[in-house]
């Protein structure tokens, strides 16, 4: 064992070297014994494994020859068996000698994304005020993982807060359509609803439509109070203006705020309103 991520334990140093390690970094354990060939044989994949994420990955060793009783306590019936533990728990396991891309993909779901420091980098400057200085960090972090969608709707929701409307709205076109459905995005789909029906009403000199315009200014605003009040006030006369933008615009909000406790009862003042 040359790499200093990688350490073997017994059954009593289990606990300390393996279930509290893992509560602050994830811990791959190799069981194994002298006498398995395909144990050796995985030995420098794991070597090689250690060095790829260095300092963010743990490897274990634990001779079941010589620690029966933590083989048995974790079923292990194998060799060599790998088993993944993140946060005190065991979260995964993977049977025989692997190839370092079977690993990889095996490990990579309990290890930091390259694209969370620039996720970081961003909140950061979002709470200063920079909006320009978070988008620019989570296009750099989108660049570095293009697959970590957890980036798109807050890279989504700064573009429609920057007034880039066609940016965030190509955002999630270029989803992948498996991806696109999923409910995270509602949240940044409403937003852009929202930010297009500002732009739909500019100028109207209508009373529904500067009402409106007034109402969907105020939800940008943060005041969604007034904003729901008057658009259901709207509601009940004009559900049918501008092909239902007035209950869309409800929806909108809501889906903006979801987890709000008072959605439910703006539900059930536009389910009366629309009977």
């Amino acid at each position: 064992m040359n790499h200093p991520d990688i350490s073997s334990a017994t059954t009593s140093e289990f606990p300390r070297a393996v279930l509290e390690q893992s509560r602050s970094i994830p811990v791959l354990v190799d069981f194994w014994a002298d006498w398995c060939g395909p144990c050796k044989s995985l030995a420098p994949t794991l070597e090689a494994l250690a060095a790829n994420h260095a300092g963010a990955l743990k490897i274990v060793k634990v001779d079941t020859d010589a620690e029966t009783a933590i083989g048995t306590e974790y079923a292990v019936r194998s060799l060599p068996t790998l088993m993944m533990f993140d946060d005190g728990a065991n979260v995964g396991q993977l049977v025989g000698a692997q190839p370092l891309s079977e690993l990889e993909t095996f490990v990579a779901k309990w290890l930091p994304r390259a694209s969370q420091q620039f996720v970081v980098a961003a909140e950061t400057a979002r709470l200063s005020g920079d909006i320009a200085t978070a988008i620019e960090a989570l296009e750099t972090g989108l660049a570095a993982d293009p697959l970590d969608f957890t980036i798109h709707p807050l890279l989504g929701e700064l573009y429609v807060e920057a007034g880039r409307v066609e940016d965030a709205q190509r955002l999630l076109r270029d989803l992948p359509a498996n991806i696109a459905v999923d409910k995270s995005f509602d949240a940044l789909r409403s937003r852009i609803n929202m930010a297009a029906a500002t732009t739909s009403v500019e100028g109207a000199d209508d009373e529904v439509g500067q009402a409106f315009s007034a109402a969907i200014g105020a939800a940008n605003a943060g005041d969604h109070d007034a904003a729901v009040s008057a658009l259901l006030g709207l509601l009940t006369r004009h559900r049918d203006w501008n092909e239902g933008a007035v209950r869309k615009a409800l929806v909108d909000i809501f889906n903006v705020l979801d987890g709000d406790p008072r959605i439910r009862q703006w539900r059930t003042q536009m389910a009366r309103a629309l009977n």
